[in-house]
């Protein structure tokens, strides 16, 4: 079949989870690819015999390290008000090229326009979690809102997820392979707004070696493997790498970011480690390494119930063909 994937360029997470889940598809299929110019030059280096067409880039606005929701309506006016001529633009393209269905990761422009040209949609992604969570907290109600249109159209959606979705983690060929173990070092990973709090506090709580990523000296997925833990931003996919290493995770949402603050609140209750907050970051990495042999032995356990810490990419790309190959029939998600 000839499949589009259209993929979000927000952060790394969408574009690593649909590049791995593309791999299993490019088996038997042939892909063709649409992204902002942020995350083209990673599809590019994976897939250089395959097409690649740009896509509008939706942003977020940070200040310090909450979203400025009101900065970023502003700066993506123009984007907005651009949107009809682009999905029209793109519509024709998947028209021209004979496209089948489209596989979109959160990303609104291919999911119109495949819908606008008569292709069915698979949304394939994880902050459509936040359409399950019971709650009206404030920022849990803008986080749903934002789901719904980034999602776009579509015939039918697959949550992955380490916590209550469809499937479960989709994960990268470097990621799946390695034999971790607990080595001394730490890692962090968090927006450089944030990396100078975070190492002060670090440096009053623990002597272990530091890797700080992104790094020019370190590989980022033998550094995984063998660290002792992990100190990051709530981002689901490196939250699922980590816990796949079984790495304990000391989880730092961004402030008004819902998803990311539920990914943190499952983390802790999962016992693989602990829902970190800025405002008091040094008590908090206290506790987080008081109870770090406590984390190291609750990841060596079994899944709680309700949880998936292992990989489920052949799970993805066999629901993916399915829908497909079926001309865009619902699934049936626990198959």
């Amino acid at each position: 079949m000839r499949i589009g994937v259209g993929i979000n360029g927000e952060g790394k997470g969408h574009v690593t989870r649909m590049i791995a889940l593309s791999q299993r598809l490019q088996e038997r299929h042939e892909l063709f690819f649409w992204a902002p110019e942020t995350v083209a030059p990673m599809i590019a280096a994976t897939f250089p015999d395959c097409l690649l067409m740009p896509l509008p880039l939706l942003k977020f606005v940070m200040n310090k390290e909450r979203i400025d929701f009101f900065r970023t309506g502003i700066d993506n006016i123009d984007t907005i008000f651009q949107a009809p001529a682009a999905i029209k633009q793109i519509s024709d393209q998947m028209k021209l090229l004979r496209i089948e269905g489209v596989l979109s990761d959160f990303e609104p422009y291919s999911s119109k326009a495949a819908k606008h040209a008569g292709i069915p949609v698979l949304q394939l992604n994880h902050p459509g979690i936040v359409l399950r969570a019971q709650t009206i907290m404030p920022d849990a109600i803008i986080s749903k809102i934002v789901a719904g249109s980034m999602m776009g159209e579509y015939d039918e959606s697959l949550i992955s997820s380490f916590y209550h979705g469809d499937i479960g983690p989709i994960l990268r060929n470097n990621i799946r392979t390695k034999e971790p173990y607990y080595g001394n070092h730490i890692i962090v990973y968090v927006k450089k707004s944030m990396e100078k709090n975070v190492l002060d506090a670090l440096h009053h709580v623990t002597k272990r070696e530091i890797r700080v990523f992104p790094s020019e000296r370190f590989d980022f997925a033998d550094s995984l493997a063998t660290s002792a833990a992990v100190i990051a931003t709530s981002g689901h996919q490196l939250s699922c790498e980590s816990l796949y290493l079984k790495k304990p995770i000391c989880s730092i949402p961004v402030e008004g970011q819902f998803e990311q603050r539920l990914n943190a609140m499952m983390i802790e209750r999962s016992g693989r480690g602990l829902y970190a907050k800025m405002d008091h970051i040094t008590s908090d990495m206290k506790r987080f390494f008081k109870n770090l042999d406590t984390y190291q032995e609750e990841s060596e356990k079994p899944a709680p119930e309700g949880y998936c810490f292992h990989d489920e990419s052949g799970k993805a790309a066999f629901l993916t063909e399915r829908f497909f190959v079926s001309g865009g029939l619902p699934l049936a998600k626990k198959a």
